[in-house]
């Protein structure tokens, strides 16, 4: 049984006028470092619901980045079924649907359609992943631009780990003929006056551009000195849809070909961080380690900026603001960064002497990580 009351927790979103707060999952392993046996858990139930309502149906299911892509994912795994995300990435020359997420700091998302309609036809139902559903209209949006592309016969369902939608929209929804399943639901409070007395008094580390592109080719080489770097080159692609089993068995072969000394993670603590929209490996991975240790972490760089407090029960206690790995000019962060005996770092960003790359690596020697291992998942 998972309550809300104990899994979700208040942050401080920054300079965000459409809704100050973000409702942080300390499970779900994307803004907070979570152990990734408790995400497939997790994940496992919110499947098993979907299951159980609807047995014998065969699934699409679409996560949404970057928050619900690894969530997505596992349920899909769980379901066995075809699994595509949206993304905020472009990539050219392949036809997408555009709409919006209300509240996000990042509005516009896309969904690359190229073999959307052969997946769709072999699935009765469209099966929407999310961590958060609040108001829903970001699922209506998403409805209504799929609706000219969708066979009669499908259907649309959410499927949520936390449901915050009050019965009118809940109603609203229904009557779009899109109904919810969710793990955990939560009363909408007041959520910005409970942030009212915050104080924005944890640590700050920022690495940004302008004293980044200062650095030196000595401190370079320095800063990749003993770092593990490995390249995996596989032909699938979430973004534009697969078979989830597809994805699972690169997953697979990525961690024989990692060969990571058992007595380097043995009983030992593991740090895994995944970037942005590439989350789920991470994860997946990390669910590997986890045979070998109970001291296991997963989150991910994320676009999205909150504030670090030291209060008791606030969840982000630092933040360390880096360029991005996939464009130098936008402004990412990673929360709660910590020292770790092993650090792996799976990224799908393309350039592999980024700017970005340096930042994170910094961020991380300046937590004394020394033992790093840098995944470059190669399309």
């Amino acid at each position: 049984m998972y309550e809300a009351e104990k899994l979700i927790r208040l942050a401080k979103r920054e300079n965000n006028p459409n809704r100050d707060f973000l409702l942080i999952n300390v499970f779900q392993g994307k803004h907070y470092p979570a152990n990734p046996s408790n995400t497939f858990k997790m994940c496992k139930a919110l499947a098993n619901k979907v299951k159980t309502k609807y047995p014998s149906e065969k699934f699409l299911i679409i996560g949404f980045a970057e928050a619900a892509t690894a969530i997505a994912a596992l349920v899909a795994s769980f379901l066995g079924s075809y699994y595509m995300q949206t993304t905020r990435e472009i990539i050219e020359n392949v036809p997408a649907l555009n709409f919006s997420e209300e509240h996000s700091h990042a509005k516009n998302q896309m969904l690359y359609i190229r073999d959307f309609a052969k997946l769709a036809k072999n699935v009765d139902r469209i099966l929407f992943v999310e961590d958060e559903i609040t108001t829903g209209k970001t699922l209506q949006n998403a409805c209504n631009v799929l609706d000219d592309i969708c066979h009669a016969h499908l259907n649309f369902t959410i499927a949520t780990l936390l449901d915050c939608t009050h019965d009118f929209q809940k109603n609203a929804l229904a009557d779009l003929g899109i109904d919810i399943i969710s793990l955990m639901h939560l009363n909408k409070e007041d959520f910005d006056e409970k942030l009212k007395d915050f104080k924005a008094d944890g640590e700050f580390h920022n690495y940004p551009l302008s004293e980044l592109i200062n650095l030196s080719d000595i401190e370079k080489e320095n800063l990749v000195k003993n770092v593990k770097q490995i390249e995996f080159d596989n032909a699938h692609d979430p973004r534009m849809g697969l078979n989830i089993f597809d994805l699972n068995n690169d997953l697979e072969i990525l961690w024989e070909h990692l060969k990571i000394p058992e007595s380097e993670i043995k009983k030992k603590k593991v740090l895994l961080i995944g970037t942005e929209e590439f989350v789920y490996p991470s994860i997946f991975i990390g669910k590997k380690i986890s045979e070998f240790t109970n001291d296991v972490m997963c989150h991910s760089t994320t676009r999205s900026p909150m504030l670090p407090g030291n209060a008791e029960n606030y969840p982000l206690k630092n933040r360390t603001l880096l360029p991005s790995l996939y464009d130098v000019n936008r402004i990412t962060f990673l929360y709660n960064l910590n020292k770790a005996d092993c650090v792996i770092i799976l990224t799908d960003a393309l350039d592999q002497n980024s700017l970005g790359m340096f930042a994170l690596l910094k961020a991380l020697k300046n937590y004394n990580n020394e033992n790093i291992y840098w995944v470059w998942w190669k399309k």
